[in-house]
């Protein structure tokens, strides 16, 4: 009814209102990377994560406006759940990873 106690959207509503859209973006993207890049046994799926969080990061930003300026843990987080609805890695796996990578990410 009345617009004066509104308060405007914030970037973190704009990427709420999107994140099962963005889950499933990088659902897709990692099951494609998945298949095409086969990595030795010996590397770790910390490492493996990472590389792909490389190339991942920038197609998020450049396709979807409202992650900009988002802060990198956002991007890892995305990520790490379109990983985990995909089916490859178990939650224990990609929570160690998750730590592993927001530890890193931090100064």
């Amino acid at each position: 009814m009345f617009n004066f106690f509104r308060r405007k959207k914030s970037k973190s509503d704009a990427v709420i209102e999107i994140y099962d859209e963005l889950v499933s973006a990088a659902e897709t993207k990692w099951l494609e990377y998945n298949d095409v890049m086969k990595f030795k046994d010996n590397v770790a799926l910390k490492d493996i994560v990472t590389s792909f969080l490389m190339i991942i990061d920038e197609a998020l930003r450049k396709n979807y406006k409202q992650l900009e300026d988002a802060p990198d843990e956002v991007i890892i987080l995305i990520v790490i759940n379109g990983i985990l609805k995909s089916g490859t890695h178990t939650v224990e796996e990609l929570d160690l990873v998750y730590l592993g990578l927001t530890s890193v990410a931090k100064p």
